[in-house]
């Protein structure tokens, strides 16, 4: 139950229950931030989480997603410089934000003694305090990532995505009548009897759906995290009914751009709380949901109900 008492207490500190969505991409980077990979992405992190802490903008959790860092590493030349990024920009969240969760968002799932390895990989290497998975292999898959709950950390099984592909398997009606992704999360209701800290992952693209999968969940009180509502594909929309876009686009300077746009942060933040404050009451799940704030394209900051 620790991670379960970690995240109420971070959106009850920082009076939201957003996250924030870590996912850089280096065309919209400003310039002159660095010479290599593991110089610039930090440093564009360091001054936008100065901002923010300066402007007391604080989300509930961060959620870096692994691929878009450690695809800039060339292994066989012993470059490494994605996965220095990374690690400089975790550090930077415990120092700017202590106390505020880290997901890991790596959505891995494999046979079991694979799964021990990227579950070792996530808890211990990347020292996480939770972290992304895909059931598709089953419990065997799932459940080495699960036995880390009992030290008070956090797993996130995908249930039900926002991505226009994601109907390919999910959408599949099964012999009971029941759709694949419902079996999905009436599973992940089992897991969490036995490993509290079990939390499902939710596109929130159709509220009615949203709210049956977010009722059926709700007895054992998992962490609940429901992403990006509007149309799936579509860059920066909203948990508006008539999805708003809210990019923000760089300049060449880091200061012309932070003295640019971050007044608008505020805002950003404010109304991502209000949205995923209000989801969350519409669909019962007070207290235990999670939308993100989603920063992409690094950063151009999106309000986004998570993936």
């Amino acid at each position: 139950m620790v991670y379960l008492k970690f995240i109420r207490e971070t959106a009850e500190r920082s009076g939201n229950v957003t996250c924030m969505g870590l996912d850089p991409v280096m065309d919209h980077i400003p310039a002159r931030l660095g010479h290599s990979i593991d110089e610039i992405i930090p440093n564009f992190f360091e001054r936008l989480f100065d901002v923010m802490s300066n402007r007391y903008l604080k989300p509930a959790a961060f959620k870096p997603n692994q691929g878009f860092f450690i695809k800039h590493d060339i292994p066989l030349q012993g470059d490494f410089s994605g996965s220095l990024a990374l690690s400089k920009t975790i550090k930077l969240c415990r120092e700017y934000f202590p106390h505020t969760p880290v997901i890991m968002d790596y959505k891995r799932g494999d046979i079991a003694a694979s799964s021990e390895n990227y579950a070792k990989e996530g808890f211990e290497r990347w020292v996480a305090d939770a972290v992304t998975v895909s059931p598709y292999m089953g419990s065997d898959s799932v459940i080495p990532f699960l036995e880390y709950n009992a030290k008070g950390l956090g797993t996130y099984v995908l249930a039900r995505t926002s991505n226009g592909g994601g109907a390919d398997f999910q959408d599949l009606t099964l012999g009971d009548g029941t759709k694949l992704y419902e079996a999905v999360a009436k599973k992940i209701i089992e897991w969490s009897k036995t490993y509290p800290g079990t939390g499902a992952v939710v596109g929130a693209t159709n509220m009615k759906e949203l709210k049956q999968l977010a009722e059926n969940i709700r007895p054992p009180r998992h962490p609940f995290a429901h992403s990006r509502r509007g149309k799936p594909g579509r860059f920066g929309e909203t948990g508006h009914e008539h999805p708003e876009k809210s990019e923000i686009r760089y300049g060449a300077g880091t200061d012309q751009f932070l003295q640019r746009h971050y007044p608008s942060l505020e805002k950003k933040r404010a109304r991502a709380g209000a949205l995923g404050n209000r989801l969350c009451r519409r669909t019962g799940t007070t207290d235990r949901c999670m939308p993100h704030w989603g920063v992409k394209k690094s950063l151009d900051v999106e309000t986004k109900h998570s993936r």
